[in-house]
């Protein structure tokens, strides 16, 4: 993606992922994928595409022939525009792409002493073996022979050549120099299953949602995460616990809001935020990353409201469900941060009220914090640029600053995000097990 608002995708399929990887499993994936550009190619007025490049000069016809399990034969599933076989290497015409080429290879040949360097395997310790096999040792030398002795830099040519946006190999030198090869030459690497989410992501960010877990195609946002989610339909479970437990309009109210609205508003902000990162990540113009980052903004501001919003219906939940006492009348006192409702629940509720003392979880929301009242009641976050005040190096482009009561404060917008998708995934975990132990 070399350009703001692109709508294709072009994904380099490196062969020996189909190679090294004969399993059923992965000609299940395989499937998925091509499902998903079969429904694609249904959709009218579609401008949203995704290509996968096959380079058939690279495969090697002595390998066991699980090459028809990727590209199978002439079907009407492939169209041209879909799958492009490359027959031969071809001279590269661009300045940009030679200059990319370059570098990059140039990159990877100061790694090759440290990975082409066969493992110490003897006949007097035959143990050897398994040792090298176990910790990767024995894979990572012969991943290395793919590309230093046979070739496989031509991968390297081909992917800048076609300007592609994901190469997708499951080569362990590649996947180990993942994030350089990412940060310094913007050559993104993937893997099963990750290119799903990849995909997933790319289409949902063009409002096309699909699931490859279930299959489901064609929804919209609203219908799209309650069905689809995983997560979320185990924690339908939880509403399923406290319903049974005490049945009560007002609290079952607050248990759809929190469920099929907050949620699905949260995954919805979710997918938007990765969706501008994937874009933003392959910008070499940072003006058009910043357009990027502007969208991503407005987005974990919604996101860290909903979370908020989410904890504080479910106070409203377990208010009604344990009999608190709390009324409509005082709406404020309904929250995890109220001193009077911590301890009228740690009095009638000591088991749910131990969740919330628990040291991740209390410093998890207490970190909350730093975030919500910022989008909620002074500036807004807003993502920008760090630079060192001596050197004017760029630290960080991801960067968000607020105003607390120390003081300014500065942490890492998508860290932290990543870190709160994690413990609300957690919190939810935990309440999860409490009511239903055998989940």
């Amino acid at each position: 993606m070399f350009y703001v608002g692109r709508s294709k995708l072009r994904i380099l399929v490196d062969p020996l992922s189909v190679h090294l990887d004969a399993s059923r499993e992965l000609i299940h994936k395989q499937v998925a994928l091509t499902t998903i550009l079969q429904y694609l190619s249904g959709i009218a007025e579609n401008k949203v595409d995704i290509e996968i490049l096959f380079p058939e000069f690279l495969w090697d016809n002595k390998w066991k022939e699980n090459y028809e399990s990727f590209v199978p034969g002439d079907v009407d599933l492939y169209e041209p525009k879909k799958l492009i076989r490359i027959k031969q290497q071809k001279v590269i015409e661009s300045d940009w792409a030679k200059q990319r080429v370059r570098e990059t290879k140039e990159y990877l040949e100061t790694k090759k002493a440290e990975y082409l360097k066969f493992p110490k395997i003897t006949l007097q310790d035959p143990k050897s073996f398994i040792r090298c096999l176990e910790n990767g040792t024995l894979l990572d030398y012969r991943d290395a022979e793919y590309i230093y002795k046979y070739g496989y830099l031509e991968l390297i040519d081909l992917y800048f050549q076609y300007r592609c946006d994901l190469l997708l190999t499951c080569n362990r030198i590649l996947v180990k120099e993942k994030q350089p090869l990412a940060d310094k030459y913007r050559l993104f690497t993937t893997y099963y299953p990750e290119v799903f989410d990849k995909v997933e992501t790319f289409l949902k960010g063009h409002n096309i949602y699909i699931s490859t877990q279930n299959p489901i195609y064609g929804l919209d946002a609203g219908s799209f995460y309650p069905i689809t989610d995983l997560k979320l339909r185990k924690y339908f479970q939880l509403w399923d616990t406290f319903v049974e437990i005490k049945k009560d309009p007002e609290m079952s109210e607050y248990l759809r809001v929190m469920f099929y609205h907050r949620y699905s508003f949260m995954k919805y902000s979710i997918d938007q935020i990765k969706f501008h990162l994937l874009l933003a990540e392959r910008l070499e113009d940072e003006k058009l990353r910043f357009r990027h980052y502007f969208l991503i903004s407005y987005h974990l501001n919604a996101f860290y409201l909903n979370v908020w919003g989410f904890l504080d219906n479910l106070a409203w939940v377990l208010n009604y469900l344990y009999g608190l006492g709390f009324t409509k009348k005082e709406p404020i006192k309904i929250t995890f941060s109220n001193k009077e409702y911590r301890k009228k629940l740690q009095s009638i509720a000591p088991k749910v009220f131990s969740i919330l003392e628990d040291s991740e979880t209390k410093k998890w929301m207490e970190n909350l914090t730093l975030k919500r009242q910022p989008a909620a009641h002074r500036e807004p976050l807003f993502m920008s640029p760090l630079y060192d005040q001596q050197t004017m190096n760029l630290i960080s482009e991801k960067m968000i600053a607020v105003n607390t009561k120390e003081g300014r404060e500065i942490f890492e917008a998508v860290n932290h995000f990543n870190y709160d998708i994690e413990q609300f995934e957690k919190f939810l975990d935990k309440l999860l097990f409490l009511f239903i132990p055998n989940k």
